[in-house]
């Protein structure tokens, strides 16, 4: 699980629910009021918030020290970004 896009309604993560997912993207919606402690434990610290400028989500992410990307909460702009980034190797 290396990338999670929360929909827009959702206003808590519970406990543990992504504990140890190794997630390295997460987008979370305007929605989100409250992430409870642990419901992130053991991912890493690489990992990137996707959220709105001045969001519960992006306070949070700030306060835990993950790195923060605004205005990018559509997965589609995401992953066309990483396939235009990426190589091809041959």
């Amino acid at each position: 699980l290396h990338t999670v896009v929360l929909k827009e309604g959702i206003e808590s993560l519970p406990l543990g629910i992504f504990t140890y997912c190794g997630i390295k993207h997460i987008f979370l919606p305007d929605s989100l009021k409250e992430i409870k402690f642990e419901a992130l434990m053991g991912v890493d610290e690489d990992m990137v918030v996707h959220c709105s400028k001045g969001s519960f989500a992006e306070k949070w992410a700030k306060e835990y020290g993950y790195r923060v990307q605004h205005g990018r909460t559509s997965l589609t702009e995401f992953l066309n970004d990483a396939l235009t980034e990426s190589k091809l190797i041959k």
